[in-house]
């Protein structure tokens, strides 16, 4: 058990507390006890005293199903370098080297209302659940509560990082303006942009996530790129824009507040992008970051697979699919040539979007002969772009499953 003892108030907000150890876990503690992370401020301990006082005598029968769910939010929210250790039924320790004092006490703050409102139904007390590690020993840690209002205070202000209900470190992508504008190997100057566009579950129409939205716009004549033109930029070019427009949307998230982030993030992914160990590693790199703005993970919107052979989109969807929770293949027009290639490719659903101005029955003959044909190969048929919620009911009675509704 975690007891708590409180010593005489020093600088910084609030008074000491420590709190002792499980037996056993001493040497794993070294990681955390580095003088530099701790006076930075980096290392912060989440309590869960509250859950566990709600809990009472039902306690030993929950204990295990709340560890389980706390270290499986942990695992996914923390960033590429952050880390974590149980420390007793209660504690647990968070560091994040890659961020400063206000920004770990932020994330833990966030993470801590995630999981009070998961198990008890509100946040209220996370604000007195989080702490500052001052000093680490084989015998307990000693930590401070964190000043809760001056956290939120920071995240106020203009061009803070981490917007409230997200739980993401600084990008590691490096800001927006390295990736665009920039001059592609046919010399033309492009223009990425990102736009997050919410996909509601058709049947409960619940919103499952956001889907990064991703344009490319030539800069000197303001014409959007087609998908054709797209496919035909080198693959240096391609893997730019999905790393831009990656960038594009975290940036966004973090400076949109949200009460908490989304459930899913669907990022595109060019099929190129995935060709080589290099550019590979590279977006798998970006969906690590991603991964901490998004409550169940990503999803993994691969484009560009008109035609690549059956093997080599298997070997793609294999070499993603650990970082997502599941592939999606993306039509830019949904034949039933592509759709037979696409039944054993490893994809979990189809996507593809609706076209512009289609109405009445052209939007009735368009959508009854694609999701018939996507259906051939997934099960799950996602639609973008749909110009209004009733035709987005109506592609749900022809088998449709997600949808997003917007221009």
């Amino acid at each position: 058990m975690t007891a708590a003892r409180r010593t005489a108030p020093e600088e910084g907000h609030g008074p000491r507390v420590a709190r002792l150890l499980s037996p056993g876990i001493e040497a794993a503690l070294e990681q955390f006890a580095s003088p530099e992370v701790l006076r930075a401020g980096k290392v912060n301990l989440i309590a869960m005293d509250a859950v566990v006082e709600r809990f009472g005598a039902r306690w030993p029968m929950r204990r295990e199903q709340v560890h389980e769910h706390v270290e499986a939010v942990l695992d996914r929210h923390l960033g590429a370098q952050g880390y974590h250790l149980r420390i007793s039924e209660t504690d647990i320790l968070v560091c994040q080297p890659e961020l400063g004092r206000l920004a770990s006490q932020a994330f833990c703050l966030r993470l801590l209302r995630d999981i009070l409102s998961h198990f008890l139904g509100t946040s209220e007390l996370a604000e007195v659940g989080v702490h500052e590690v001052l000093r680490v020993s084989s015998t307990g840690v000693e930590a401070r509560p964190v000043d809760a209002r001056a956290v939120e205070a920071a995240e106020d202000e203009p061009g803070a990082v981490g917007g409230k209900g997200l739980s993401a470190p600084d990008s590691l992508l490096g800001p927006v303006a390295v990736w665009t504008p920039f001059v592609a190997a046919n010399g033309r100057k492009l223009e990425i942009d990102c736009t997050l566009d919410p996909v509601i579950e058709l049947k409960g129409r619940a919103t499952i996530g956001l889907r990064f939205r991703r344009s490319v716009t030539d800069a000197a004549t303001g014409r959007d790129f087609s998908a054709a033109e797209l496919e035909r930029l080198s693959r240096t070019d391609r893997l730019r824009i999905d790393l831009g427009a990656m960038a594009q949307g975290l940036k966004a998230l973090r400076e949109t507040r949200r009460a908490a982030p989304p459930p899913t993030l669907i990022l595109p992914v060019s099929f190129s992008s995935l060709s080589t160990l290099d550019d590979r590693a590279r977006i798998v790199s970006a969906f690590q970051e991603a991964r901490g703005y998004a409550r169940q993970g990503l999803i993994c919107e691969l484009r560009d697979i008109e035609g690549v052979p059956l093997a080599t989109l298997q070997a793609a969807a294999s070499m993603i699919a650990p970082s997502s929770l599941f592939v999606v293949g993306h039509l830019t027009e949904c034949t039933r040539a592509e759709a037979r290639m696409l039944k054993d490719a490893g994809f979990r659903a189809l996507s593809t979007e609706c076209p512009p101005n289609l109405d009445g029955a052209a939007f009735l003959g368009w959508a009854k002969q694609t999701i018939l044909t996507a259906k051939q190969a997934t099960r799950s048929v996602l639609i973008y772009r749909l110009p209004s919620l009733q035709q987005a009911m109506i592609a749900a009675a022809l088998g449709a499953t997600h949808a997003h509704v917007g221009g």
